[in-house]
């Protein structure tokens, strides 16, 4: 995947590697993070240097790198991650120090391994296309963890 080291360019697109690098551009391996119909990227926050929850964004396959997304839904850790894969995360919070951002991570469809191929530092919150009833409770898991970061010693 070619995409732009920009912020939040969403402008990735699928090149044959090797190549001559783009001035401006940022390589990564591709990971089919798909059904064969949708894509799926689990957008993981960290509060405190652990994952708290996941909100999985879905996309048509023709618009896989697009900002755009077909459905946005709140999920439990435990639905999306094993709990080996959870450790794994928050191994990988630590050792960034990641007190509160969210984690961009992709399941490859083959492998079933998962990749974290984001780290947003500046977390921007609930994202626009949640429920109501999803926007609630990912402000209470935001505001538990963030309350849990300011009173740990």
């Amino acid at each position: 995947v070619e995409k732009s080291e920009a912020n939040g360019a969403h402008d990735g697109r699928l090149v044959q590697c090797p190549c001559d690098p783009a001035p401006g551009m940022c390589y990564q391996l591709f990971v089919q993070s798909d059904d064969g119909v949708r894509a799926y990227d689990y957008r993981t926050t960290i509060i405190n240097r652990r994952p708290r929850f996941v909100v999985v964004k879905t996309r048509p396959l023709d618009r896989r790198f697009s900002i755009h997304n077909s459905s946005v839904v709140y999920r439990d850790l435990d639905s999306v991650f094993s709990a080996g894969e959870q450790r794994l995360l928050t191994a990988f919070a630590e050792e960034m120090a990641l007190d509160w951002a969210a984690i961009d991570v992709l399941r490859d469809r083959q492998s079933g391994r998962i990749y974290v191929v984001d780290v947003n530092k500046t977390d921007t919150g609930p994202a626009v296309d949640l429920s109501f009833s999803d926007r609630e409770k990912l402000k209470a898991a935001i505001t538990a963890g963030l309350l849990e970061l300011v009173k740990a010693p």
